[in-house]
């Protein structure tokens, strides 16, 4: 009888750890131009997982971020905005740009972007990120 009852609280148990594995989802990753070369070889992202793009800019001097390549085939973009940055050591930048991108389907693609005056052609390396990503079912 007291086996019986184990038996069925452990098996309850163990559902329960189940369905709730498979309700939760991976926490958002974020991106940002101090992170990114360390993160994108490949960056691996779970279907549904959120992620962020945080990259500093410059309202007063005309350079912006702009996203060159959206991954739509793997991501779906959505939010974009500029929001005040307070952060003691971004005296130079004193916004950041944020994309909010989802993962929708399993696949491969690339994420890019520039931080360039709208009118210049000649982007250097430094003014260039660009994030590999995978994005698995599970």
């Amino acid at each position: 009888m007291i086996k019986k009852i184990i038996f069925r609280l452990i098996t309850i148990t163990l559902i329960s750890l189940s369905i709730t594995a498979c309700v939760s989802t991976s926490p958002a990753k974020t991106i940002n131009n101090k992170n990114y070369q360390t993160l994108c070889n490949p960056l691996i992202l779970h279907k549904n997982q959120e992620l962020i793009v945080a990259l500093p800019s410059s309202a007063h001097s005309g350079y912006k971020w702009q996203l060159e390549n959206d991954a739509t085939a793997i991501l779906q973009l959505n939010k974009n905005h500029t929001q005040k940055d307070d952060h003691p050591e971004n005296h130079l930048h004193r916004q950041e740009t944020i994309w909010k991108f989802k993962a929708i389907k399993s696949g491969t693609g690339t994420l890019s972007f520039i931080y360039r005056l709208d009118w210049d052609t000649n982007i250097e390396d430094n003014q260039h990120i660009q994030c590999e990503i995978n994005v698995n079912d599970n």
